[in-house]
């Protein structure tokens, strides 16, 4: 791609989308703190450590999923911005978009960006 800025699209996109297969792929915390088994005193200490680390998961993924969203709005906000200014960079433009929507379609629910269209 010839222009004032180089951008390897493979690169983003196996990035966006290797981010979004993890976030799809990670277990749900919550599933992984109900350790089977008694109640006995001896276990009470491992499964009080796993609801801690469960809900340590669970914050860490909202704030990843919430920082991926914004990346991906900012993302394109710049493009379309760049785009409004620059009819050169029209046609690499529309491409990222299109890329940001092929990730954004894959997903889980609930996890998508609060774009509109272009």
């Amino acid at each position: 791609m010839n222009g004032p800025i180089a951008t390897d699209m493979d690169g983003i996109f196996y990035l966006l989308k290797k981010v979004t297969q993890e976030i799809t792929e990670a277990p749900n915390a919550w599933q992984a703190k109900h350790a089977e088994g008694g109640n006995a005193e001896t276990t009470a200490a491992l499964r009080d450590e796993i609801a801690l680390a469960a809900a340590a998961m669970s914050d860490a993924t909202k704030s990843i999923v919430t920082s991926v969203n914004t990346m991906h709005d900012e993302i394109r906000a710049a493009v379309t911005k760049l785009m409004e200014t620059d009819a050169a960079m029209a046609d690499e433009g529309k491409l990222l978009l299109s890329i940001l929507d092929t990730t954004e379609k894959q997903a889980p629910a609930g996890t998508a960006s609060t774009h509109t269209d272009y």
